[in-house]
């Protein structure tokens, strides 16, 4: 259990019977008999992001993440595929847990993996990418 004043980025959680992962979590100490609030901002795999306020001593049930390095195969309109580099098993992730950066991918780079109750919740970019412009507009002089 973790209280909800003591929520991080990269957290997963149960709320409601759903996991949810948190992307932000801003602390409000409150004054006097105003106990804190903690405003999150949730991503479920299901129904999308949800912004939520929590009293800040409200208990809630942490989850274990595994992170698995898998090496990206390709993708289609729906998934990305990834294999595990010894077992050579094939994972099918959802476009939705990609998002926008999907289009970054290249074939035979290893990316982590977050698992929670053995679902897919992210994929760790690395921080930085390197990627080759094949075509731009010419110059224009002024």
């Amino acid at each position: 259990m973790v209280v909800a004043s003591q929520l991080r980025p990269g957290l997963a959680i149960r709320l409601e019977g759903k996991i949810y992962k948190v992307l932000t979590a801003n602390y409000h100490a409150g004054q006097g008999k105003m106990g804190g609030a903690t405003h999150t901002q949730l991503k479920n795999l299901s129904t999308g992001l949800l912004d939520q306020a929590f009293r800040a001593d409200l208990r809630l049930e942490d989850l274990p993440i595994q992170k698995q390095t898998m090496e990206f195969l390709y993708s289609d309109a729906d998934q990305c595929y990834f294999m595990h580099p010894d077992t050579y098993e094939q994972l099918g992730v959802p476009a939705s847990v990609m998002g926008s950066r999907a289009r970054f991918l290249q074939p035979q780079v290893p990316l982590a993996i977050e698992f929670v109750e053995g679902r897919q919740v992210n994929v760790v970019f690395p921080e930085i990418v390197e990627s080759e412009v094949a075509e731009t507009a010419p110059p224009t002089h002024q």
